[in-house]
């Protein structure tokens, strides 16, 4: 999913910006500029975020004929769920973790209900991503979220 590298190259591009800021006697940890590297880091993640929906989407068929390759979607969907919580954005954790369950309930490949409901839950994520949406600040996003998880709920249970 994402690229530690990238993640560091984004922080050594940023510690420029913060040495300058504490040579400047600013708090560092508050600003650089008009953003704090988390923000920085944060808009970046979502960038990857949005690339890594591709290749998800992708995943699903070739999980439909691939025990390996059920097993990289669910690994992608298992960092989903961390990525989501570590970057404020709880819906990401929780679609990522209904994704996970979905993976995790299935017999060697993607089965046709799994592919069906794994692509609704990418579709959602997908939806989420773009409105740039972190919790219940969107009445019809956190709608879709809830009709999503509520199906993989009584399709696979708790997760």
């Amino acid at each position: 999913m994402m690229n530690m590298g990238r993640i560091l190259g984004s922080m050594v591009k940023h510690d420029c910006r913060l040495k300058e800021a504490r040579r400047a006697g600013d708090n560092p940890r508050v600003s650089l500029g008009k953003k704090s590297v988390v923000d920085c880091i944060n808009d970046e993640y979502i960038e990857w975020l949005k690339n890594d929906l591709k290749k998800l989407i992708s995943g699903i068929v070739t999980a439909r004929a691939s025990s390996i390759c059920l097993d990289e979607l669910c690994l992608k969907a298992h960092n989903l769920r961390g990525q989501g919580g570590s970057f404020g954005l709880p819906l990401v954790s929780q679609l990522g973790a209904a994704l996970c369950k979905v993976t995790v309930s299935q017999d060697n490949v993607l089965s046709r209900e799994g592919e069906v409901l794994a692509r609704r839950l990418i579709s959602v994520l997908k939806m989420v991503v773009e409105k740039g949406v972190s919790s219940a600040d969107d009445t019809s996003s956190t709608r879709a979220v809830g009709t999503v998880l509520q199906r993989v709920y009584l399709v696979y249970g708790n997760f």
